[in-house]
């Protein structure tokens, strides 16, 4: 079976069995989903609620009732913020491998020089 990993997680904190800070702890500890954008959609409204779940992962915390428009405008974009992080770091990983190879035939060159 293929694994399936989300773009991003909407995640509500009041829920029957664990609540969404949980869940969200949860997901940020396993290195597997930890660059999972999770945004919490939530009643719960005052800024205590909403300073927590950005402390521990959230990248956004919209209260109900909501806009539908408002909630749409926000996932795409933490999904494009999210999509440029990622090729920003292949971008960093080309760079430094590069730069590995640079150096190493520059120390290669260094060496024949010597000899």
């Amino acid at each position: 079976m293929k694994h399936f990993r989300p773009e991003l997680i909407l995640l509500d904190i009041m829920m029957p069995v664990k609540d969404g800070y949980e869940v969200c702890k949860e997901l940020k500890n396993d290195p597997g989903n930890r660059e999972i954008p999770v945004i919490f959609l939530s009643a719960l409204s005052n800024a205590a609620d909403k300073v927590k779940g950005l402390e521990i992962g959230a990248i956004d915390y919209v209260t109900k009732p909501f806009d539908h428009a408002e909630v749409l405008a926000r996932v795409r974009v933490h999904l494009r913020i999210q999509r440029l992080t990622q090729a920003l770091r292949a971008a960093n990983r080309a760079l430094a491998e590069k730069q590995a190879a640079l150096d190493a035939d520059l120390r290669a060159a260094g060496d024949i020089q010597r000899a």
